[in-house]
């Protein structure tokens, strides 16, 4: 493992945070705004110097800096004009190694004061701008920080002044969501191909393009255009000097900007969105020197289907098992497949690390990758059902009673198989996730729910079920807690002629499509079970 610690201050929305990896691949997940992606960002701003495609450079703006950090530095530079703007810095901190150049970067000149190898990456005031920057805070109107005064400073805990060339490390970041405005799908390509091909190879793609750029220039078509071009050089202001057209031959005309890239004879940017987004991942974990390299994917999922989703995975884990590789992701499949021990919660509010659940717990979502494990970890308020008919009378009680369904109070009804109540139990324990769990007493609630589940109550967690053995699940419940429910239940269900015992064995038989027909009518008000009730509370 190459990146044992990230610690980064006033970045973006990173007010002052740290994270430690405990694994050569992590998967971080966290609802939208979370700071997922300004997180791999920072990393790759640290080593590359390079943000947007672009050198930090020119990518400097007031937006670089935590909103928090810059409102309170005007306030207190209103009494303290003398107070030096503040800065941003990212710390990367390395394992331990026997690389000689990693070890270049040993030292304890760090935040933690610790002896391992890394450095920091800072966005600081320049000093030799102190004049000008003293007549710009003059403006007491001023909101942002004069960015144009800024430097960049690399520094190894050795506390020798670094650049990007002397990192060891190589960051590859692949963003399948999107790609920068300025540059399209084919010189993103291109650029991870540049990536693959190793030193000989590039020089020798780059003189064999420069010859034929040379060769254009001597083709007849082009001489006689440039023959025209040459009859209008009157129009120039010195026509002792010839106009024609070439192609560019310089440095900065670089092939990785010229040549295109060809699926089956199409151009990169005209295949799908799905196959650009595998064949940019592929590239980029292929081909990497062993132990050196940091992979960061940004939604690996994005685009594709089901099935393509699987292969790339299999592709990612067999390909990165050298390398350190951190994923963001929306999607429960790739959390779970990629092993839950390795998962990383990033939230406003809470923020965990999935290892520390019990390992069988952890091994029954990575078999069953299918369970929709991210948007339970992600709720703020959850109510676990079993099935679909326990989620439609839970949404109509609450509808019921509220004129609203459960989500647009954010809390969101999630059914799942009773058998797995204790795995999900097991997270929201760990993350203190607010759960409410809806069960049948199956006849015996004493052993079913109190014993089952006395390591689980309390807290955030609640369990909400009947204590009348005789109604041991949800039809009988409904049916049987009031009395005036039974002719409801006939009228709503079309079972006019049904007696009370035969309209029960419909409902047992038809468990959704009675569910439904409840959830859908909105004209007969039903009353529900007290331990309905209570979960809606």
């Amino acid at each position: 493992m190459l990146l044992k610690k990230v610690k980064i201050y006033n970045y973006k929305k990173f007010e002052d945070f740290s994270l430690d990896f405990d694994s050569n691949y992590s998967i971080m997940i966290g609802n939208n705004g979370a700071g997922k992606s300004t997180f791999l960002e920072a990393i790759h701003l640290a080593l590359t110097g390079t943000i947007n495609g672009k050198p930090i450079f020119y990518e400097l703006s007031p937006y670089i800096f935590n909103r928090k950090i810059v409102n309170k530095f005007i306030e207190e530079v209103k009494n303290d004009n003398k107070k030096t703007p503040p800065e941003t810095i990212i710390e990367l901190y390395f394992g331990e190694s026997e690389d000689s150049d990693l070890n270049e970067l040993l030292g304890m000149e760090n935040s933690e004061n610790m002896n391992v190898p890394g450095f920091v990456f800072s966005i600081k005031f320049n000093e030799h701008y102190r004049g000008e920057y003293q007549q710009y805070i003059e403006n007491e109107n001023f909101i942002h920080i004069p960015t144009e005064y800024y430097t960049v400073e690399w520094k190894s805990f050795a506390g020798l002044t670094i650049t990007t060339r002397s990192i060891p490390i190589k960051s590859h970041l692949i963003d399948s969501t999107t790609t920068s405005l300025a540059t399209s799908s084919q010189k993103y390509i291109m650029k991870i191909i540049s990536d693959v091909l190793d030193e000989k190879q590039k020089a020798n793609l780059a003189v064999l393009y420069r010859s034929y750029k040379e060769k254009f220039g001597e083709d007849p078509n082009i001489a006689s255009i440039n023959e025209v071009l040459n009859e209008k050089k009157n129009l120039m202001l010195d026509d002792t000097r010839n106009l024609s057209i070439s192609l560019d031959v310089t440095q900065k005309a670089t092939w990785e900007s010229a040549i295109a890239a060809f699926l089956d004879n199409i151009p990169f940017d005209y295949i799908g969105k799905g196959e650009q987004n595998v064949i940019k991942t592929t590239l980029s974990i292929g081909n990497r020197k062993p132990k050196r390299n940091l992979i960061l994917i940004e939604e690996p999922e994005s685009h594709l289907s089901f099935s393509n989703m699987r292969i790339l995975l299999e592709k990612i884990i067999s390909e990165c098992s050298d390398q350190q590789l951190l994923i963001t992701t929306h999607s429960s499949y790739v959390l779970n497949k990629m092993a839950m021990e390795n998962v990383i919660l990033l939230g406003e509010n809470r923020s965990g690390k999935l290892n520390q659940l019990p390992k069988d717990t952890r091994d029954y979502f990575q078999k069953l990758p299918n369970y929709d494990t991210l948007r339970f970890i992600l709720s703020k308020r959850v109510i676990l059902v079993e099935g679909p008919a326990d989620d439609l009378i839970i949404q109509k009680a609450y509808h019921q009673r509220y004129n609203k369904l459960p989500l647009d109070d954010g809390i969101d009804v999630i059914s799942v198989n009773g058998l797995s109540f204790k795995r999900f139990l097991d997270i929201a324990k760990l993350l203190n996730i607010n759960t409410v769990v809806v069960t049948d007493n199956d006849h015996d609630y004493e052993k079913n729910i109190n014993n089952k589940y006395r390591d689980y109550t309390g807290g955030t967690i609640k369990l909400c079920f009947s204590t009348n053995n005789e109604l041991n699940t949800l039809e009988p419940q409904v049916l049987k807690c009031d009395a005036g429910n039974y002719d409801k239940l006939k009228t709503i269900l079309g079972k006019q002629d049904k007696s009370e015992e035969e309209l029960l064995e419909f409902m047992l038989k038809n468990k959704t499509d009675w569910a439904l027909k409840v959830f859908l009518n909105s004209e007969t008000q039903l009353n529900f079970p007290e331990y309905i009730n209570d979960a809606i509370q």
